[in-house]
């Protein structure tokens, strides 16, 4: 038990630092990505919907067709839904609770 539980502790407190990008830098990471055998673009995040307004500004700049899949806990507002649709071409949505 106590291995599994510092195994469990080291995943939930693992800090991965990352690099920051400009929307058209991204972009260009994308089709680099893209080119090089990539098959999709997985915006997760627990919840990406912070980042929507910078995922529209780098995917404008994308020329590259790959799919995005819009990877959420399911917790965005019937707004963001209106603007997700014809952008995500996947969604794939965490349920943690439903009826029975």
């Amino acid at each position: 038990m106590i291995v599994a539980g510092v195994a469990i502790y080291t995943i939930s407190h693992w800090i991965e630092r990352g690099e920051a990008y400009e929307p058209l830098d991204l972009a260009h990471e994308i089709e680099r990505l893209h080119a090089s055998g990539c098959r999709n673009i997985n915006l997760v995040g627990g919840e990406p919907t912070p980042w929507l307004g910078q995922w529209f500004k780098t995917f404008k700049h994308v020329n590259a067709n790959v799919p995005i899949v819009w990877n959420s806990n399911s917790y965005y507002s019937a707004d963001s839904a209106a603007l997700l649709a014809g952008f995500a071409d996947i969604y794939l949505l965490d349920f943690k609770l439903g009826p029975s």
